[in-house]
């Protein structure tokens, strides 16, 4: 009797071995397939030589980009990917992951900026060389954390139509326009 109750737990001990095993191997797989597409990609949207975004776009979800942030090279080429392409679209990311992004771009000499309206997006606009924070149903955690807030995200035209303006042509000054009133 107390041969089968020890043979038991040596084999329960087996499978919880034998189901890490797999679980290690599976998560070696994605890595490596992740990589491997990241890599190709970029190869590819850097293939001609020219310099200029590509009319295309990135999207990763949360688990696939743990693997491409997990790795120098794997870093590398979601990066040159990302540059490469007119967005790059994270969905369903930690906080953490947003932040991580925001940094690699930010390390790699691109100026960043981040729009937050919550506090899980504190990390990621605090990363950014220009944090925006809204503030609203979510708190006033990302506002009271960033460079700018606002009230409302309509209110972001008027900023990101001069920011390129600026961006666009260095030497013109912009002037606010004054505010509007509105008679009742």
């Amino acid at each position: 009797m107390q041969l089968e109750t020890e043979l038991r737990k040596r084999v329960a001990v087996f499978a919880q071995h034998e189901i890490a095993l797999e679980k290690w191997q599976a998560k070696a797989k994605a890595l490596e397939v992740v990589t491997t597409n990241l890599k190709a990609a970029s190869q590819e949207l850097m293939s001609d030589n020219s310099g200029t975004t590509k009319n295309c776009a990135i999207i990763i979800d949360g688990k696939a980009l743990v693997h491409a942030l997990a790795t120098d090279e794997s870093r590398n080429s979601f990066l040159r990917a990302g540059l490469a392409c007119r967005a790059v679209l994270c969905c369903r990311v930690s906080p953490l992951q947003k932040a991580l992004v925001t940094k690699l771009v930010k390390d790699s000499g691109k100026i960043t900026l981040a729009i937050g309206d919550g506090a899980n997006d504190v990390g990621m606009i605090q990363a950014a060389h220009i944090g925006v924070g809204i503030s609203g149903q979510e708190g006033m955690q990302a506002a009271n954390s960033a460079d700018y807030a606002f009230a409302q995200f309509r209110f972001l035209r008027e900023l990101l139509l001069v920011h390129e303006v600026v961006a666009d042509r260095p030497n013109v000054e912009w002037q606010p326009s004054p505010p509007k009133h509105v008679h009742a």
